[in-house]
């Protein structure tokens, strides 16, 4: 227990891609505080953050992102959690040697930096801090199913006359994509849609007026809608 905040945190990899879906935390018993969990990239940023709820009164805690993140095979990551009132628990030493689990490894210290991390703060903040290799019982929930499909079809556009031709723009969608299809849902005319099964496509023979574009990613299973 610390007069303060404390976020403590831990460097792992995995061998294949695949998405973390939540942190788990081990808590200490007497520890009343809020509590989020956070995942970051090496560089400090931000990738995900939630607040758990409907703790019990000590031992494992899990909470789960409103969106899984993808992370990707060999790069290093950050999974920590936030104590607002500065409790934790900790094994000294503990990553003196890599600990693996599946394809998920806790990272031995020195082999990307120090592992075992924490910072003092009255706020989440990125823990960059580290004292002799310890593991403070934080872990993340890991999963191999891909990401399902989440359509976008890029920003509402507006043209002047005379021109008569845009581009659609589908490369925001994320997940697992096996097919794209680009439709006209509205118009005063009927445009050209020139490749209506890429990511991008040219319109063409537009006239003046509105028209409503839409994506359609894996045969329906997200749709998205731009309009011009």
């Amino acid at each position: 227990d610390n007069s303060t905040g404390i976020e403590l945190g831990m460097k792992f990899r995995a061998t294949v891609n695949g998405t973390i879906t939540g942190i788990r935390y081990f808590k200490s018993a007497g520890d009343g505080g809020a509590h989020q969990g956070l995942l970051y990239n090496t560089s400090g940023v931000l990738l995900a953050q939630a607040t758990f709820a409907g703790e019990t009164a000590s031992g494992w805690q899990q909470v789960n992102f409103s969106s899984p993140v993808a992370i990707t095979a060999g790069q290093t990551y950050v999974a920590a959690y936030f104590s607002s009132q500065g409790y934790y628990v900790f094994s000294d030493n503990y990553f003196s040697s890599a600990v693996m689990n599946g394809p998920l490894s806790a990272l031995a210290d020195g082999t990307d930096g120090n592992n075992g991390l924490y910072i003092y703060s009255t706020a989440p903040a990125f823990p960059s801090n580290a004292y002799q290799k310890s593991n403070y019982w934080v872990d993340v929930v890991f999963s191999t199913a891909p990401l399902p499909p989440v359509a976008n079809a890029g920003s509402n556009q507006t043209i002047s006359l005379p021109a008569s031709t845009v581009t659609l723009n589908g490369s925001g969608s994320t997940g697992s994509i096996s097919s794209y299809a680009w439709t006209q849902v509205s118009g005063p005319n009927t445009a050209v849609i020139t490749t209506p099964a890429a990511v991008s496509t040219t319109v063409t023979g537009l006239i003046q007026e509105t028209y409503v574009f839409q994506l359609s990613l894996n045969g329906g299973v997200s749709t998205s809608q731009v309009t011009v």
